[in-house]
């Protein structure tokens, strides 16, 4: 593996424990060649304005948009269906149909609340049944939302956690933190069990926090409507890893896969949640996000790199091969 090495903060030690694991990598590569090519791509998207709606934009006060967009968040994760099957739709308002993915969520959680469901009082979501849960999540067709009862799981214990520490508002949390993105997302991490994304690899622990680091982006990017939002330290975030940014940077050859690992992923296969091949990816897509930063020194940060990452990929979708499919809460 080749050196990698950054100047940047790492205040939650992501950057740090995935180098780590990249020094040992089996399944993975990152070709720096690839870094300038793959920049130029997304700097088409990084010029651009970014209109990208986010939860509870719509909102006039403040504490109803935090907590909206931390609820969403809470949920925000494991859309995608496996090779020849269907996958969850929602469709709302009517004759608007949503194919999985974060839009049918925010379409759900706007149906919920339409149809009454105290879909973000924290003493309702703390006892949260399984037949409103199967209501407020049912889809067009049969087929359920991927991960329903860990989704249901991690609406009570917002609920709960909430209720207990909080007052009731997530609002309360970020006053707590100081309206410091990285106290935010340790507040995540250390009082909501279901953010707490982390993994062993070679006997250490490697820490990668992708919802609750886009939990705080989506903070940052409500502040555009409320000011009294704003959260400093936003730089020291990483791209956020998931499933969709390591396709793309797969599909300009800055991440390299082993052969037998690109034909698991190329066939639709599963990938277990935790193993080596799918740490090492999220560990290379941090990577490849702060060599991107590098290559642009510092002008876009990584958060900025992430979104512009993704807007690039609904772009390409169709031009892509396939995208690693792990059951996970994290992603």
């Amino acid at each position: 593996m080749q050196t990698l090495s950054t100047d940047h903060a790492d205040p939650l030690h992501i950057l740090q424990s995935t180098h780590a694991v990249l020094e040992q990598a089996r399944f993975v590569h990152i070709d720096i060649q690839a870094i300038p090519h793959l920049a130029a791509a997304l700097e088409n998207e990084l010029v651009q304005t970014d209109t990208h709606t986010v939860p509870g934009d719509q909102e006039s006060d403040i504490a109803c948009a935090v907590q909206k967009s931390f609820m969403f968040n809470v949920l925000n994760f494991c859309f995608w269906a496996e090779r020849d099957t269907q996958i969850w739709t929602v469709e709302w308002p009517q004759d608007k149909l949503w194919r999985g993915g974060s839009y049918a969520l925010a379409a759900t959680l706007d149906r919920a609340e339409a149809e009454g469901y105290p879909i973000y009082d924290t003493k309702y979501l703390a006892r949260l049944s399984l037949a409103d849960s199967r209501n407020i999540f049912r889809g067009t067709t049969d087929v359920p939302i991927p991960l329903f009862k860990d989704r249901v799981k991690n609406l009570r214990e917002a609920g709960k956690v909430l209720c207990e520490r909080a007052g009731g508002s997530f609002m309360n949390i970020v006053r707590a933190a100081g309206h410091d993105a990285i106290n935010l997302i340790r507040a995540l991490i250390v009082n909501f069990h279901s953010f707490d994304d982390c993994a062993n690899a070679y006997g250490k622990r490697v820490h990668f926090y992708k919802r609750a680091q886009i939990c705080a982006h989506h903070i940052v990017e409500l502040s555009r409507q409320f000011p009294e939002l704003a959260l400093c330290n936003t730089d020291e975030l990483t791209v956020f890893a998931d499933y969709r940014l390591p396709q793309v940077y797969r599909h300009y050859e800055a991440l390299v896969l082993l052969p037998s690992l690109a034909r698991t992923i190329d066939s639709s296969a599963l990938i277990h949640n935790g193993s080596m091949p799918e740490v090492e990816i999220r560990s290379a897509t941090v990577w490849i996000g702060e060599l991107v930063r590098q290559h642009f020194k510092g002008v876009y940060s990584a958060r900025q790199i992430d979104s512009a990452s993704w807007r690039l990929s609904q772009k390409i979708k169709n031009k892509m091969l396939p995208h690693l499919r792990v059951y996970t809460i994290f992603y």
